[in-house]
Parts: C-alpha cells; sequence; structure tokens
C-alpha cells in the first residue's frame, strides 16, 4: 500500500466518524457532553448539536464522496483543508469547555485532513 492510499483511507476514516459523531449528536445530544454537563440546559445541547450537525455532516459526506470518486487533486485538496479547519474550531470548542475527547478527536482529525491536503500538493 502506498502513502497516499493510506492517507486517503485515514481521511476516509475520520470523515466516515465525524459523521457518525454528528448523527449520535443529534440523536442524544447530551451523550457527547462531558459527565459533569449531562444535566446542563437540554435546549442548549440540542442547538449545539443541531449546529454541529448542519456544519459537519454535510462535510464529511463531501470528503467521502470526493475520496471514493477520487476527486481531482487540487479540489481534494481544499476540500480536505476546509474540513481540517473545522475540525481545528471543533478542537478549540472542545477545549474551552474542557472536552478533553472532543479536543483529542479534533485535533487529530484536524492534523491528517490539513497534513493530507499538504501532501497532495506537494
Amino acid at each position: 500500500m502506498v502513502v497516499r492510499d493510506v492517507l486517503l483511507v485515514l481521511n476516509l476514516v475520520f470523515s466516515v466518524v465525524s459523521a457518525a459523531f454528528c448523527v449520535a449528536a443529534v440523536a442524544r445530544p447530551a451523550a457527547l457532553l462531558p459527565a459533569g454537563h449531562r444535566d446542563s440546559d437540554v435546549t442548549s445541547s440540542r442547538f449545539y448539536a443541531w449546529f454541529y450537525a448542519t456544519r459537519q455532516f454535510p462535510l464529511s459526506v463531501a470528503v467521502i464522496v470526493a475520496i471514493l470518486a477520487m476527486s481531482a487533486r487540487p479540489a481534494l485538496a481544499i476540500l480536505l483543508t476546509v474540513a481540517g479547519v473545522a475540525q481545528v474550531g471543533d478542537a478549540a470548542i472542545g477545549l474551552r469547555h474542557r472536552n478533553l475527547g472532543m479536543a483529542a478527536g479534533a485535533t487529530v482529525a484536524a492534523v491528517v485532513h490539513i497534513g493530507t491536503a499538504w501532501w497532495w500538493l506537494s
């Protein structure tokens, strides 16, 4: 397996996982909150879940489709960069709310997406 294939599979996995978290967030918003915050404002949790899902789910699906369709190099690199920047935002939100799992997962996804975009264009 060549580096390109490994990177594409990694990006595919992170995009599928991200889309799954979107579905989980909409289905059970409080389930993704840290333990100490699960009894907090349910309306805010639902708002956050839908807000997250309307941005991240379509972006994840776009990355999945682009990888499976083997889109043109520049287009896939731009899409991966946008997905990576979105993950940086998710990591910042996770840190702000002391949700270390969210921050760590989003950071790794951001590195994979942006790193792949950089590699893909170099």
